[in-house]
């Protein structure tokens, strides 16, 4: 994880100057242990399918991707130039763990996996996130999905 003194000086004041939202409640659900649980991958590593839009710098958008996208379809498009690729090119599952997600299914460790994972990218304002949280929140409850693993790079 970059620090921020480890930025370029006009990302660090970028950063520097945003504003962090305060909510006024906390969420809290009950869950199926896990393993009864459907588990989604949330990535932040504006990862995408093949022949799908790019994410440009101002993108405030996500993607879906299918679970059960061919590795070679699953690109990533992420913008900024603090963001290292190293880990990604050597093993995709550094951001997206969609392999060790099925051998914990097939192990009984968790219910099941989602059929489609979603994906942004991470260089967003936090007053966008809370919109997007909510669009992906409201596919994963129809997919009835109990809990996502949260996956920021």
């Amino acid at each position: 994880m970059a620090r921020l003194s480890d930025l370029h000086t006009a990302s660090r004041a970028r950063l520097s100057e945003l504003e962090c939202p305060s909510y006024d409640t906390s969420p809290w659900v009950q869950t199926p242990t896990l393993d009864r649980s459907r588990i989604a991958i949330i990535s932040s590593a504006a990862l995408i399918r093949r022949g799908d839009p790019v994410f440009l710098p101002t993108d405030t958008g996500w993607r879906p991707v299918p679970h059960a996208l061919a590795d070679n379809d699953l690109l990533v498009s992420h913008v900024s130039i603090n963001f290292d690729r190293t880990g990604l090119q050597q093993d995709m599952e550094v951001a997206f763990p969609r392999r060790h997600l099925d051998a914990l299914a097939d192990a009984g460790a968790i219910g099941g996996v989602a059929s489609t994972h979603y994906t942004f990218m991470g260089s967003n304002d936090p007053k966008v996130l809370g919109e997007m949280a909510r669009d992906i929140a409201g596919r994963l409850k129809a997919e009835r999905i109990d809990a996502a693993i949260l996956v920021p790079v």
